[in-house]
């Protein structure tokens, strides 16, 4: 957290939502930063410790969609829970899936939170916006 911005790592591979998350986040009260990974394989290449080191520069919070090309949200969560170093890393799954089965493994793999995308815009963007709020007071708690 730098001066009170976070920096949230947003994995979704959907232009628009990409779009839609980026602009509220612009919208928003916060001075937060937004990295965009497009893929599940990326994602875990980008949060993985370097090869000589076992200092990883996490992200304040981790949106992840479950439907990602080349890997899985839910492999991403798995391989997260199993790297020692990246078990502090929050993570919102924000997804399409409804399945129960998802929300139950999500939460079992270490998501704090699970959230389907609605299809009005007006409820996708107070999602959005709670996600902001929870990371803030996470982070704000965690201090």
């Amino acid at each position: 957290m730098i001066g009170g911005a976070l920096e949230f790592l947003l994995v979704e591979d959907n232009e628009a939502d990409i779009f839609l998350i980026s602009l509220l986040l612009e919208e928003s009260l916060y001075q937060d930063k937004l990295t965009v990974i497009n893929d599940g394989a990326e994602a875990i290449k980008y949060l993985s410790p370097p090869k000589n080191s076992k200092k990883v520069k996490l992200p304040d919070l981790m949106i992840l969609d479950l439907n990602l090309p080349r890997r899985s949200g839910l492999e991403v969560l798995q391989t997260i829970k199993d790297i020692e170093e990246l078990k502090d890393l929050k993570i919102v799954v924000l997804t399409s899936s409804e399945n129960q089965e998802d929300v139950i493994l999500s939460k079992q793999l270490g998501a704090i939170e699970y959230f389907s995308k609605p299809t009005k815009l007006s409820e996708y963007e107070n999602i959005v916006k709670s996600i902001f709020e929870i990371a803030h007071k996470q982070i704000k708690a965690s201090d």
